[in-house]
């Protein structure tokens, strides 16, 4: 159990700096890395029995379905061409995965 708690403490981080690459460079190439990411927490946190875990339940979900928008905008994007729309979206879906990573690193003790 501990290991998984550990693993998934170490993929929040690696969220958190692929978010930070992502701002820094605006390199959509880093989603596969996020989905990736957000793939094995779904995997270590969805209908887990540890406490830790359950007590992100909300912050998670809001994790996978702003990633899954994100997605959708992108595949809309590819018919409708609306590049000022479009990245005003993802940055409203990036913003709200970065702030639920930030309450999950608060609820760990990771951050203040």
């Amino acid at each position: 159990m501990e290991k998984q708690l550990e693993n998934f403490i170490a993929s929040l981080y690696g969220l958190n700096a692929t978010l930070k690459k992502m701002y820094e460079t605006a390199d959509i190439e880093l989603l596969s890395d996020m989905n990736r990411i957000i793939a094995n927490m779904h995997d270590l946190q969805a209908g887990s029995d540890i406490p830790a875990l359950k007590a992100v339940d909300a912050q998670c979900k809001a994790i996978y379905s702003n990633f899954n928008m994100i997605v959708q905008v992108l595949r809309l994007d590819d018919r409708d061409k609306n590049p000022q729309e479009t990245n005003k979206a993802l940055n409203q879906f990036l913003g709200n995965i970065h702030a639920a990573s930030v309450q999950i690193a608060r609820q760990f003790g990771m951050i203040d």
